[in-house]
C-alpha cells in the first residue's frame, strides 16, 4: 500500500485537481447537487466522483478510471457519435413527457419506485411517456434494486401494455431479478448486481448470463474502459454502456468506450440534461437522439461557477476522500501512468 501524501505522483495529481459542485435541475439519486473532483493529465481530463455512499473500496474504482481517462491516450474509433436514451427522473406525468422528448431520443429510461404509494404515480408516468413518445418508443424502467420479488410480479403485471425494453434491476438480488424474469418473461436488464459486485469478471459474468438479457456496463464505477471490456467479452447479450450522473468531461470517456463496445446499441448516457450547467462550455446533450465523441475541456467560466463554495470542508472532504483511494489502489499499474 502505498502512503498517498509521500507520493510525488499523487501531489502531482492534487496539484491540477479542482473541486466541482454542480447543482441539478431536479433532485435525482437523492442528490440535488453533484460534487467530485477534476484533474488535468497528459490526454486530457480526469474526474473522480464516486457518490457519498460508495465505501473507500469501491471509491477506489472512480479514481482508477480517472486517472485512466486523464493519462491514457485514446484508441481510434470507427463512429463519431452514439445512439443514447432520453433520461426521466422521478416527477409527474406532465414534467416527465418534457424529459423523455428532450433530445429527439426514441428510447427513454424512466425512474420509478415500483410499490406502495407511488406506484400509481410511476404508472402514469410511464403512460404518459409511452402516449408522448408515439409509435415504436421504447421504455427502460429502472427500479435500483427497491423491489421485493412479490411487488415487482405485481408491478410488472400492472405494466402490461407498454412498450418495456427492460426492467433494469427490479430487485436487489440478481437471483430474484432471474427469478421475475423466468416467472413473467419480461426482459431483465442488471446494473447494481454488476457493479457493486465484489466477484471477479468471470464470476460476474455467469450471474449476469444466468438472470439476465441485457448488462448496464458503467465503466467509471466498474474501474475503467478495460475493466468494463473484461466483463462484456465474457457476455453473450447486449451490453449497454451508462454514465454515473457524470459531468460532460466523464461523459465524453463513457461515450467512448460505449463506442468502442457497442457501436451499434442504444447507451445510457442522457444525464448531463439533468445539470443546471455543466463544466464544459456546451453540455453532452442528446441531439436527434445521439451525441457526439470528442475530446472535452472545461470552460473557464463555468468552472468558475462549479467551484464556487467549494473551499475548505468540501475541498478537504475530497482530498482525503481521494488520498483514501489512492493508497487503496497499491501497486495498481495505473498509478504509473502519472508523470511528476
Amino acid at each position: 500500500m502505498t502512503n498517498s501524501l509521500a507520493d510525488p505522483r499523487f501531489s502531482a495529481l492534487w496539484r491540477d485537481a479542482t473541486v466541482f459542485r454542480l447543482p441539478l435541475k431536479t433532485r435525482f439519486r437523492g442528490i440535488k447537487f453533484r460534487e467530485g473532483v477534476l484533474f488535468k493529465g497528459s490526454h486530457g481530463w480526469g474526474e473522480f466522483a464516486p457518490f457519498h455512499d460508495h465505501d473507500d473500496a469501491h471509491a477506489s474504482r472512480w479514481l482508477k478510471s480517472a486517472i485512466e481517462m486523464a493519462y491514457s491516450r485514446p484508441t481510434s474509433l470507427d463512429v463519431n457519435c452514439v445512439r443514447v436514451n432520453s433520461i426521466v427522473p422521478d416527477c409527474d406525468a406532465e414534467e416527465a413527457i418534457t424529459w423523455a422528448l428532450a433530445g429527439g431520443c426514441e428510447v427513454a429510461k424512466v425512474k420509478v419506485s415500483g410499490a406502495g404509494l407511488s406506484r400509481r404515480q410511476d404508472l402514469d408516468r410511464l403512460w404518459a411517456v409511452s402516449k408522448a413518445m408515439g409509435v415504436g418508443a421504447k421504455l427502460r424502467v429502472d427500479l435500483n434494486g427497491a423491489l421485493t420479488y412479490d411487488q415487482a410480479v405485481e408491478f410488472v403485471n400492472d405494466c402490461q401494455g407498454l412498450p418495456i425494453d427492460y426492467f433494469e434491476q427490479p430487485c436487489s438480488s440478481a437471483e430474484e431479478c432471474g427469478a421475475l424474469r423466468g416467472a413473467t418473461g419480461v426482459r431483465i436488464a442488471l446494473d447494481e448486481s454488476i457493479r457493486l459486485s465484489e466477484h471477479g469478471a468471470n464470476e460476474v459474468a455467469e450471474i449476469v448470463q444466468r438472470n439476465a438479457d441485457v448488462a448496464v456496463l458503467k465503466p467509471i464505477p466498474l474501474g475503467g474502459a478495460a475493466s468494463t471490456k473484461r466483463i462484456g467479452e465474457k457476455l453473450d447479450m447486449p451490453c449497454v454502456i451508462s454514465s454515473s450522473l457524470d459531468t460532460s468531461i466523464g461523459l465524453a470517456y463513457v461515450a467512448r468506450v460505449a463506442a468502442a463496445m457497442a457501436p451499434a446499441g442504444t447507451h445510457g448516457l442522457g444525464t448531463a440534461a439533468l445539470f443546471e450547467f455543466d463544466v464544459t462550455r456546451h453540455a453532452l446533450v442528446p441531439h436527434q437522439g445521439e451525441i457526439h465523441i470528442g475530446a472535452l475541456e472545461p470552460d473557464s467560466a463555468n468552472l468558475d461557477r462549479a467551484t464556487e463554495g467549494t473551499k475548505g470542508a468540501i475541498e478537504t472532504k475530497w482530498h482525503d476522500r481521494m488520498a483514501r483511494c489512492w493508497e487503496l489502489l497499491g501497486n495498481d499499474p495505473v498509478l504509473d501512468l502519472i508523470s511528476t
